[in-house]
């Protein structure tokens, strides 16, 4: 999992048998629920490790109420670092690493959580996973673009368009699905202001773009014609997003338009687990 190099940093990873002795010496789940409705930075990254070296099918409702009180904790720290102009000492932030303990527990506790952690496919894949439990929060998030942060935002709109493909349209009743038209609206249509304006153009392209892919799964002939003039000109792309219409954008617009593959692409949920090592106790 991403966490090897940090195990053995702290030495708690079974390389050895004198690691794997202290493996055994962990503290208690009580005492790492403990560290981890603290506020000692390192002490919580050593709790995470630990955490993580136990089979999660064994942790305590204890030890999950811990995990989910430290996000949100550290999801408020990183929101404060942010607006104070502070980077956090860790090149991740542990909302992350608390985030992928979340998804492994599965609660729709979590739910609330998950949309504000920029976790990328992951992110997008377990909320997802949760089922229609998840879409009004994703659908809060992607239909507030001045209130929420960027990161949230794009993956936010790529969780839906995921949602759409995973489940099919018919899933969705014809309210979901206005409601779906109206936050590609948001993003991409003439009738409404550029969105975010404090945004750079980047920014700005790549929310318009995921916008855009959230509508043609739509399949509502409506949004296909946004679609379709967002690539004509840059002027029109200017005009309806507020972004200048560059080579990358366009060719993904383009290839949506055309029935390619829409990236990113979202994977299942165990592909991604499996691959930060949690192989036994998610099925």
């Amino acid at each position: 999992m991403r966490f090897f190099f940090v195990c053995l940093l702290l030495g708690v990873w079974p390389v050895s048998e004198a690691s794997a002795q202290r493996v055994r010496e962990l503290p208690s789940q009580e005492e790492i629920a403990a560290t981890l409705r603290g506020t000692d930075g390192m002490a919580i990254a050593h709790a995470i490790v630990y955490a993580q070296s136990i089979p999660d099918e064994q942790w305590t409702p204890a030890l999950r109420s811990a995990i989910l009180y430290s996000l949100e904790n550290e999801i408020r720290r990183d929101k404060e670092a942010i607006q104070a102009g502070v980077q956090r000492w860790y090149d991740e932030p542990a909302s992350v690493f608390l985030a992928e303990l979340a998804i492994v527990m599965q609660d729709p506790a979590a739910i609330p959580l998950l949309v504000q952690v920029p976790m990328g496919h992951l992110e997008a894949s377990a909320l997802s996973n949760f089922g229609r439990q998840a879409f009004p929060e994703v659908l809060r998030v992607a239909r507030a673009p001045n209130d929420a942060d960027y990161y949230a935002i794009k993956w936010c709109l790529t969780t839906l368009r995921t949602m759409v493909q995973q489940w099919g349209l018919e899933y969705f009743t014809p309210q979901e699905r206005a409601q779906l038209k109206a936050v590609v609206a948001l993003y991409v249509s003439s009738s409404m202001p550029p969105i975010r304006t404090d945004w750079s153009y980047v920014r700005i392209n790549i929310t318009a773009k995921r916008a855009a892919q959230l509508g043609l799964v739509l399949e509502d002939a409506e949004i296909r014609g946004w679609v379709e003039r967002l690539v004509t000109s840059r002027e029109a792309f200017e005009e309806m997003t507020g972004g200048r219409l560059d080579a990358y954008t366009e060719k993904m617009l383009k290839q949506a338009l055309d029935g390619g593959p829409m990236l990113p692409v979202v994977k299942p949920l165990s592909v991604y687990l499996r691959g930060l090592g949690w192989v036994s106790g998610y099925k």
